[in-house]
C-alpha cells in the first residue's frame, strides 16, 4: 500500500510526459463539471460556486503557483460572464460580483501553489539527503529503495550487469591527502564514469571505498574494458598526480534476484580480485560456493579446538504426564568474527568429510557430560543426539559410543540417536542393518523430520525405530489447513499401529497442543514449553517447571 501512495504522490507532485497531459485533462474536466453543476443548480446566487475550489486547488498542487493562478482565472470566467446569476430568470451577474469571486479563486490558487512548491522543495531536500552521500553528493545505497519518490532508484528490471568497484588501499590515500581531498577523488572517479558510460547507466557510492554501477547492456566484456579504461587514468589533487588502483567484481543480474543481492555477489568477486591482486573477477556461483565451503570447513576445524562450539538442549514433554522425559542436543557455533553460523550451513559440508565423526564424538562427549551433571541433581532424562549416515558407516563408531557411555557410567537406555528420514532412504537396506546393530546395545532410535522427505510409512516396519518425529511444518500448518490435520492424525495412528511413539516438533501455541492431545500424540517439543538452552538454563528451567507442577 505504501508504494501505491508514494506513486500517487509522485504522480501529482512531479508529473512528466503523458502525466502532464492527463492532469491538464482532469483539471479541465473538473472545471467543466463544476460549471455544469452550478448551472443546473440554479446559477451563481447559490453556494455551489464554492465547488470551483476543487479544480483550483488540484491545479495548484500539480502545477504550483502558475497552475493555481491560471485555473483560478479560468474558473472565475466560467462562473463569471459565462454564468447567469439565476438560470431560471436569466438575470446577469454584476461585474464586481464575479470579478471579486475570480480574485478569491486566484488568491486561493496562488497560495495553495506556494504551499505545494514549499512542500515539493522540502520533500526534494529530504530525499536528496537520504539518497545521496552528504560528503560527495553521489547517490548512495538508499537509492536502491523501492520508492517512487526517489528519482535515482536503480532499475531492477532493466539492469543486465552489476559492477562493484573497490578503491584499493583507500585508507592509505586518506592518510596522505586528507578526507576532504579523498572525497574530491571520489567525485572525479564518479564524473569519469558518468561521462564515459551510457547515459542510462546508474551509479551510486555504496561505501567509502566502493562504487556500484548498474548497466542495461548485457555485453560483459565490452563494459569491463570500458570501465577499466575509464578508471585507469591520472587523478590530480591540487595539481598533484595521484596513483590509484582498483579491484572490480562483475555479476550478471537475474530478475528472480533482488538487485542488491546481485551487487553483493559483485562485492564478493571484487574482494577476491583484491585478495588475488587481479584487475577484475566475474562472479561464478559455483566458484563462490566452493570458496565459501572451503573457508567454512577451515574455520570449523579450528572451532572444534577453540571452544567456539557449544550445545543447547530442548526438552521433550510427555503429554500424558505433562512432564519432561528427554532433551535433544542441538549444536551452536558462535564464530568470534562472523557471529552465529547456522548448523544447516555447515553440517551438510562436514558430512562430506571425516570431520563428521570427530564432531559426532565431540557432541556425544559433551552431551554425556550434561547427562552426568543432571544425574547428580537427580534429574533423569533421555538425551537425543543427531547422527549422520556417515557415522553408521564408521565401523568404530558404535564401539567408541559404548566405551564413552561406560566411562560415564550411564545406562544405554538414556541415549537416543536421531537420523533424518531423507538420510535413511538413500541406503535403506544398509541403514536398517546398522541401526539393528545399534539397537542391540539398547540405544533408542528415532526418525527426525518425518514427512518432508520420503513421506511414506511403508519402510518403517523394517526399521528398529522407537520414535517418529513429525516435522514442525505439519504442526504449523495443521491449524490452518484441514487436510494437513488429517495427515498428522493418520500418521500418528499408523505409527502407533507399528508399536512406535510420536514426537510432534515445533509446538508453539495452545491450539496446536490441544489438537495433538486429541490425536493421542505421545510427546511434544517446541517453544510453547521451552526454547533450546544451555545446561545451566536447562537445570533452572527443569527445577522451575517441577516447582510450578507441584503448585
Amino acid at each position: 500500500m505504501k508504494g501505491k501512495y508514494a506513486k500517487i504522490i509522485n504522480y501529482l507532485l512531479y508529473p512528466k510526459g503523458y502525466a502532464i497531459a492527463i492532469n491538464v485533462f482532469i483539471i479541465a474536466l473538473l472545471s467543466f463539471f463544476v460549471y455544469l453543476f452550478v448551472y443546473y443548480t440554479g446559477g451563481t446566487k447559490y453556494v455551489y460556486t464554492h465547488s470551483s475550489y476543487l479544480p483550483v486547488i488540484f491545479a495548484s498542487v500539480v502545477f504550483g503557483v502558475k497552475g493555481g493562478f491560471i485555473t483560478g482565472i479560468v474558473c472565475g470566467v466560467l462562473l463569471g460572464p459565462l454564468m447567469p446569476l439565476d438560470t431560471k430568470t436569466g438575470e446577469v451577474q454584476e461585474t464586481l460580483n464575479w470579478v471579486f469571486r475570480m480574485g478569491v479563486f486566484v488568491i486561493v490558487g496562488v497560495f495553495s501553489g506556494l504551499m505545494a512548491n514549499v512542500f515539493r522543495y522540502n520533500t526534494k531536500r529530504i530525499i536528496d539527503y537520504l539518497t545521496h552521500n552528504q560528503e560527495t553528493g553521489i547517490p548512495n545505497i538508499s537509492a536502491l529503495t523501492k520508492n517512487y519518490l526517489i528519482k535515482e532508484a536503480l532499475d531492477d528490471e532493466n539492469t543486465q550487469l552489476a559492477f562493484s568497484i573497490l578503491i584499493n588501499k583507500y585508507e592509505n590515500i586518506i592518510e596522505v591527502i586528507s578526507r576532504d581531498h579523498y572525497n574530491d577523488l571520489i567525485k572525479q572517479i564518479y564524473h569519469n564514469l558518468r561521462s564515459n558510460l551510457p547515459q542510462e547507466t546508474q551509479i551510486i557510492q555504496s561505501a567509502t571505498d566502493k562504487i556500484w554501477v548498474a548497466i542495461k547492456d548485457p555485453n560483459i566484456e565490452e563494459y569491463i574494458n570500458k570501465i577499466l579504461t575509464t578508471l585507469n587514468v591520472s587523478y590530480y589533487i591540487n595539481n598533484i598526480p595521484l596513483f590509484v588502483t582498483f579491484s572490480i567484481g562483475v555479476c550478471r543480474h537475474q530478475n528472480y534476484y533482488s538487485l542488491i543481492d546481485t551487487f553483493k555477489n559483485a562485492d564478493m568477486s571484487a574482494r577476491r580480485a583484491q585478495k588475488y591482486n587481479v584487475p577484475y573477477l566475474i562472479f561464478q556461483n559455483e566458484h563462490f560456493e566452493s570458496f565459501r565451503n572451503i573457508e567454512l570447513l577451515g574455520m570449523f576445524r579450528n572451532a572444534l579446538y577453540q571452544e567456539e562450539l557449544n550445545l543447547h538442549y530442548q526438552p521433550k514433554i510427555c503429554l500424558k504426564t505433562n512432564k519432561p522425559i528427554g532433551i535433544e542436543a542441538l549444536l551452536r557455533w558462535n564464530h568470534p568474527k562472523h557471529g552465529e553460523i547456522k548448523p544447516l550451513e555447515i553440517i551438510p559440508l562436514i558430512e562430506e568429510t571425516e570431520l563428521i565423526n570427530t564432531l559426532s564424538y565431540w557432541v556425544l562427549k559433551r552431551s554425556l557430560d550434561t547427562v552426568s551433571n543432571l544425574s547428580k541433581l537427580d534429574i533423569k532424562m533421555k538425551i537425543s543426539l543427531n547422527i549422520s549416515p556417515k557415522n553408521l558407516m564408521d565401523k568404530n563408531f558404535i564401539d567408541r559410543v559404548i566405551d564413552l557411555v561406560d566411562h560415564y557410567n550411564i545406562d544405554n537406555e538414556y541415549i537416543e540417536f536421531e537420523i533424518t528420514e531423507s538420510a535413511l532412504i538413500e541406503n535403506l537396506d544398509l541403514c536398517a542393518k546398522l541401526l539393528k546393530h545399534i539397537k542391540d546395545y539398547r540405544i533408542g532410535l528415532s526418525i527426525d523430520d518425518f514427512g518432508i522427505g520420503y513421506s511414506s510409512l511403508s519402510y518403517l516396519s523394517n526399521l528398529p525405530v522407537d520414535i517418529v518425529k513429525i516435522d514442525s511444518f505439519f504442526i504449523n500448518q495443521m491449524t490452518k489447513e484441514k487436510a494437513v490435520r488429517h495427515i498428522v492424525h493418520s500418521t500418528i495412528e499408523l505409527v502407533h499401529d507399528l508399536g512406535m511413539k510420536v514426537v510432534a516438533e515445533g509446538v508453539e501455541n495452545q491450539e496446536q497442543l490441544e489438537i495433538l492431545k486429541g490425536m493421542n500424540c505421545d510427546y511434544v517439543q517446541g517453544y510453547l514449553y521451552a526454547k533450546p538452552m544451555n545446561e545451566t538454563d536447562l537445570i533452572n528451567w527443569y527445577l522451575e517447571y517441577h516447582k510450578e507442577e507441584r503448585i
